[in-house]
């Protein structure tokens, strides 16, 4: 595979930093987003008012958002319970399947969505073979598993690439 598909098109710190104002500049009025540790850290049953305003922003501009998580069924509809965004839970990420069919429900375009993950190899790369931009944030928390660990690893090279790329 050729690594440009592991580069993301944006680096943030979280998603606090990804404002409607510059969605809106790169176009972007589809927002898919994973929920662990990109959103909240894993386990955060609800999003905190914090996460609610952001959403707000979000709609207030006119920009749709819906959740793609590869976790299972109850934690995505716990989690969106409140917020009713169209979501998928075992999304199979990176397959690029649901990405297409959240689009068709939406109404979107590959030019004018994103998807934002905390995930090299799943988030990003389902954005890259999309046709898709990859925004990535920085993991909430850092893993604690060895698998994990390794993961988060093996990113730094592709993190590195997009600094290089961009120097950013």
């Amino acid at each position: 595979m050729k690594k440009e598909l592991f580069i993301p098109d944006r680096i943030f710190d979280d998603v606090y930093g990804i404002t409607p104002e510059y969605l809106l500049s790169e176009n972007i009025k589809f927002v898919l987003s994973d929920i662990d540790n990109t959103l909240v850290k894993y386990g955060d049953r609800k999003p905190g008012e914090k996460l609610l305003s952001w959403f707000a922003e979000l709609r207030a501009a006119g920009i749709k958002t819906a959740l793609i998580s590869n976790n299972n069924k109850k934690r995505v509809r716990i989690f969106n319970k409140d917020l009713k965004f169209p979501a998928y839970h075992r999304s199979g990420k990176p397959s690029r399947r649901v990405v297409f069919k959240l689009m068709d429900e939406m109404g979107a375009k590959k030019s004018n969505t994103c998807i934002i993950g905390d995930q090299i190899f799943t988030d990003v790369l389902c954005a890259k073979r999309a046709g898709i931009r990859a925004f990535f944030v920085t993991s909430i928390e850092s893993p604690k598993d060895l698998f994990g660990k390794l993961k988060k690893k093996l990113e730094k090279k592709f993190i590195e690439e997009y600094h290089k790329k961009y120097g950013e």
